[in-house]
């Protein structure tokens, strides 16, 4: 069997950026590329879009208030009488990636090149979820358009399956009560004209972390404990991109450095033997304060509704480093001894209208933890705060379109 090496010439490369560079980027980053670059338009496929969250507005790329690039949301106006898991959107992505050469031409009614627009879709959905903080889920093709074919389309059922109800637990309420709540998809098209700006490896991050985020939603009833682990994997995510000085310096505040340091005056060491520790102490605990100070560095403003004082955690920089260190630590338990989250930490909030506690009890006032849903706000709002700081390369102004 021959080798096939691929080149930057090929038509599979879509911008000019490094072949190596682009190997890591996702699809859906690649084809809006290819969508700038004015590359031709391929057709398009259209996607059922599952939530059990009640989504209001649109994104149409022809709207340059509301720009997504080569994909556009269309709202079904669902009545919303209940919260079961429903067809809310139509996701339509217009495909500018040329089809694999490695694969034979085919005539059937099901071309290969179909198949480049389902991992786009899948991306575009995960990040879309953590924009709007509503769990999404990418459902079947259900119309397909073709380069100078009939302009309406031609409707797909090749691949149809039972629409899936997000999973519920044995609890009446929900470990992530916002979740449910009214959005406007306008809120995410400032972030999503970023994200075509960003390098191909940020990316390649960014879309892992929406995946993690959006997975820890939807999960989230029926496996808080994996939840908590997609969502302290989707900050370390992004996090291993960020640096600072906070980060590597603080050794002696928390974690293991906190531990030793009296023990280690005790024995009176030089300020050399002390440098010199320190520096085995960073580079143990550098994964925890990578996790921590990304937080600290794009920590949110509280939630707009909160409860009473009691139950309430006190919002600021030192607390939550106390939090955030007691997290991963339960994080790390869990990876890596297989010691569960604490079942407290696994079940859902004490409602009392809308007030909703935001740690476990007792409430002493010095909580130690989080709620699951005050911990999935701050790996959202952190995550989009600094997804918006990224993409400082410039973007071209003229865009390719499909005929249909």
């Amino acid at each position: 069997m021959s080798s096939y090496c691929k080149t930057i010439d090929d038509p599979r490369y879509w911008a000019n950026t490094s072949a190596k560079e682009m190997e890591l980027a996702p699809t859906v980053y690649r084809n809006w590329l290819a969508y700038t670059d004015q590359r031709h338009c391929y057709g398009a496929d259209e996607y059922a879009v599952l939530t059990d969250g009640h989504i209001t507005g649109g994104l149409n790329r022809r709207d340059e208030h509301h720009a997504a690039g080569p994909y556009e949301l269309i709202n079904t106006v669902h009545s919303d009488v209940d919260q079961t898991t429903q067809i809310r959107l139509v996701l339509r992505v217009s495909r500018f990636l040329h089809p694999s050469p490695i694969c034979p031409t085919s005539n059937v009614l099901y071309p290969i090149e179909l198949c480049d627009s389902i991992g786009a879709a899948d991306d575009l959905v995960a990040l879309l979820s953590l924009c709007i903080g509503i769990p999404l889920k990418l459902g079947d093709m259900m119309r397909s358009f073709y380069s100078g074919a009939r302009p309406e389309g031609r409707p797909t059922a090749f691949d149809i399956h039972a629409i899936p109800e997000r999973p519920r637990s044995a609890y009446a309420s929900r470990m992530i009560p916002s979740s449910a709540g009214e959005v406007n998809l306008g809120i995410a098209a400032p972030y999503l004209s970023v994200f075509p700006k960003m390098a191909p490896f940020q990316a390649a991050s960014l879309v892992r972390a929406a995946r993690l985020y959006r997975d820890a939603l939807w999960y989230s009833d029926s496996m808080p404990d994996m939840s908590w682990l997609m969502l302290s994997n989707a900050i370390e995510t992004v996090a291993q991109l960020f640096s600072s000085d906070s980060s590597t310096r603080a050794v002696w505040g928390a974690g293991i450095g906190k531990k030793l340091y009296p023990l280690l005056q005790e024995l009176h060491p030089s300020e050399k033997q002390l440098n010199q520790i320190e520096s085995v102490i960073e580079e143990l605990s550098r994964a925890t304060a990578k996790f921590r100070e990304f937080i600290i560095a794009h920590l949110p403003p509280p939630p707009s509704l909160r409860p009473d004082d009691e139950f309430r955690i006190v919002w600021g920089a030192e607390s939550m480093r106390k939090i955030l260190n007691n997290i991963y630590s339960f994080r790390s338990k869990a990876v890596h001894k297989g010691i569960p989250f604490r079942a407290d930490l696994c079940r859902p909030p004490s409602i009392n209208g809308e007030i909703i506690d935001e740690y476990p009890p007792p409430y002493d006032g010095n909580p130690k933890t989080v709620h699951l849903h005050i911990f999935a706000y701050l790996a959202q709002y952190s995550i989009l705060q600094w997804w918006s700081k990224q993409g400082d390369k410039p973007q071209s102004s003229t865009t390719g379109d499909c005929d249909r």
